[in-house]
């Protein structure tokens, strides 16, 4: 008989403002097992990704503020860490099946890379939210006060350029978006680093997946629709893996 991995998943609570939040994420980060780098882990332009935060997402910039007071680290090692610009991430699966409202979803890759975080986040000036987190301010999937629901499907990363990870990318339509038609346009104005589905509902029960390269974006709708690790679109299928 298969024997099964028992995980434990913590469930996090935080309000207040952004600064706020990220003290209090600060608090738990040095009370538990989670590993926090003192060194740059990226050698990214943390200058770029600034400015970038800044004008898409001023509100993640004043969390990572708060995270790199209660850590005691420099602003810049913070971002290098925790903003998923210019990074890659490991090669993963998910699957997810949408239909009438309804979002159902997996994850298919290794424990070991996982937060094991379901953070239920309620910001002052941002959508309150709820999702797992992935390196603390990205967030794999999740769902906002409004009924939007985003979650990420690796495809590639061999094709990249200057830009976020898909994880940071959620957490940003989250907090500010009510539904597919303002997430649709957020998405499009966002830099994207590496090559991602976006599946995504809301209350209206429609559905959709962004395919999202750094190049450009492509929408695919349906009803049921079901989204996993390949682009479709027959504009995108040349980056998509040679072997899944």
């Amino acid at each position: 008989m298969r024997s099964y991995e028992e995980l434990i998943v913590e469930v996090i609570n935080v309000r207040g403002s952004y600064y706020q939040i990220g003290l209090q994420q600060s608090k738990e980060l040095l009370s538990t097992s989670h590993p926090i780098q003192n060194e740059s882990l990226n050698f990214i332009n943390v200058q770029m990704a600034k400015q970038l935060l800044q004008f898409h997402s001023p509100s993640l910039l004043q969390e990572m503020e708060g995270l790199a007071v209660g850590l005691a680290q420099t602003l810049d090692a913070v971002i290098d860490i925790f903003s998923g610009y210019n990074i890659t991430f490991p090669e993963m699966g998910c699957t997810s099946f949408v239909q009438n409202g309804n979002y159902i979803r997996n994850y298919d890759f290794s424990p070991t890379l996982y937060d094991a975080r379901l953070v239920f986040s309620n910001p002052m000036n941002g959508y309150a939210s709820v999702g797992f987190s992935q390196q603390i301010i990205g967030r794999l999937d999740g769902m906002n006060e409004y009924g939007l629901v985003v979650g990420l499907h690796f495809v590639n990363n061999e094709y990249y350029g200057e830009g976020f990870i898909a994880s940071t990318i959620v957490r940003i339509l989250l907090e500010q978006c009510k539904n597919i038609e303002e997430a649709l346009k957020l998405i499009r104005e966002l830099p994207h680093g590496y090559c991602y589905n976006y599946s995504m509902t809301d209350q209206s029960g429609q559905s959709i997946v962004v395919e999202a390269s750094p190049q450009k974006q492509e929408l695919r709708y349906g009803n049921p629709l079901i989204c996993t690790n390949h682009f479709q679109a027959m504009s995108m299928k040349e980056k998509n893996k040679k072997n899944i």
